[in-house]
């Protein structure tokens, strides 16, 4: 697993640090107390080391914050897919967490009564469990919302807070995150003797 506290930007173990992604403007975040704070979408940054998700194990993404407008909280900065839009007051988006695979597969996870919650520092999980095919939303680990992801899928995420979708337009994050941990396991299939 990955875990960033936003004491900085380096992750816990030091596996999976952040910098600033050469897009970005430098002094359009901040860090104060173990809180990062993005608020006018001009920031996103590059994970030392991508993280793949895909349906052939289970993982899950949790995180502490708020959030000011809808935005990307894990994407690429190449790329219109392989990200997680948060869409809680996107009417056009059924009010919802997006999650848009490396194919442009399409997953909506409603936040349902839920929207406002993120107005607030609440705790937030998306997680899939590979038996049951099934992608979770969680608020304060109360499961809001959930989808069975029929078919296989693949998630390659080298930026957190974003990606842009040219030089003037972006969809990054607007708010502010206390922590972010990413978690997976993976399987080790072992050939059956007879």
């Amino acid at each position: 697993s990955y875990l960033w506290d936003f004491i900085d930007l380096n992750e816990s173990s030091g596996a999976n640090n952040l910098s600033l992604s050469e897009k970005s403007v430098a002094d359009q975040y901040t860090i104060t107390n173990g809180v990062i704070t993005s608020a006018n979408r001009q920031v996103d940054f590059v994970f030392a080391t991508p993280v793949e998700l895909t349906s052939e194990f289970d993982w899950s993404i949790e995180w502490t914050g708020v959030l000011n407008d809808n935005g990307i909280i894990l994407g690429n900065a190449f790329a219109t897919k392989g990200y997680i839009y948060l869409a809680p007051f996107a009417q056009n988006m059924g009010y919802s967490v997006r999650l848009v695979d490396n194919n442009g597969q399409t997953f909506y996870l409603p936040y349902g009564e839920h929207a406002e919650s993120n107005r607030a520092m609440n705790n937030w999980k998306i997680a899939y469990v590979r038996e049951s095919k099934t992608i979770s939303l969680y608020l304060n680990g109360a499961v809001v919302s959930e989808y069975v992801a029929e078919n296989p899928f693949s998630f390659i995420f080298t930026n957190m807070f974003g990606r842009y979708g040219s030089d003037n337009v972006n969809y990054c994050f607007a708010g502010s995150l206390d922590n972010l941990k990413i978690t997976f396991v993976t399987y080790i299939h072992e050939e059956q003797s007879e």
